[in-house]
């Protein structure tokens, strides 16, 4: 809640303590203190709670509240009223402002796509080093995809590292692991790598099984 929130419960506030001094001083004097007339209105409460009366009406209201007990309590409930009604303006504007947040997070695509792209190995041949694979046949895989499902010759079951470089660097633009296991007679190494990060063109495929070297096999990526 900010500065100008704060603003007319501070008014409240102060109306509210010099009317309990007002009419402590009024209930201190001799005799019965004079009625002056009917009630006041709930517009002319509300605008002395406000502080936007001049003098004059303020000790005319102030004289009156001193023996109504009606208005005295009108004021109460005003008071009341005011805090409830801003704090349930607050709760529905951080609730709209939650709803939108969550309905633009519901409305932008994912960022990660579920698309898998198959790459078959079982009859790809491997090489020991990046600058020994350019001439191989290649392997191609979609940029939309977000999973790799490698499919590895027989016996090839077990934990692996992957990594995907430019045949030019040794750094690797993205890096990853899993298990490949038998699915339908097939050893698959399913891996979730995000290959809409690189642009379309040659790549390595690097792959080391737990306990074994690195061997790379030619990528296009689409």
């Amino acid at each position: 809640m900010n500065g100008n929130d704060m603003l007319p419960l501070r008014q409240y506030r102060v109306a509210e303590q010099e009317l309990m001094e007002a009419l402590s001083s009024v209930t201190r004097k001799d005799g019965p203190v004079r009625r002056l007339g009917d009630c006041s209105t709930v517009a002319d409460l509300r605008r002395f709670a406000k502080g936007k009366c001049n003098q004059a009406q303020r000790d005319e209201m102030l004289a009156h509240l001193g023996q109504c007990d009606r208005c005295i309590t009108l004021l109460r409930e005003m008071r009341e009223r005011g805090i409830l009604i801003r704090r349930a303006s607050l709760v529905l504007a951080v609730a709209a402002v939650l709803a939108v947040a969550v309905w633009a997070r519901l409305d932008r695509p994912s960022s990660v796509s579920n698309a898998v792209a198959t790459v078959d190995l079982r009859l790809a041949s491997p090489t020991r080093g990046i600058e020994n694979n350019t001439g191989a046949a290649a392997v191609t895989a979609r940029r939309k995809a977000g999973r790799l499902r490698i499919i590895l010759p027989i016996g090839g079951e077990g934990k692996y590292e992957c990594q995907i470089l430019r045949t030019e660097q040794s750094v690797p633009l993205l890096s990853t692991s899993g298990e490949a296991l038998l699915e339908n007679h097939d050893v698959v190494l399913n891996l979730p790598v995000e290959l809409g990060s690189l642009t379309p063109g040659r790549y390595s495929l690097a792959l080391r099984r737990e306990g074994s070297e690195w061997v790379y096999y030619p990528l296009i990526v689409e």
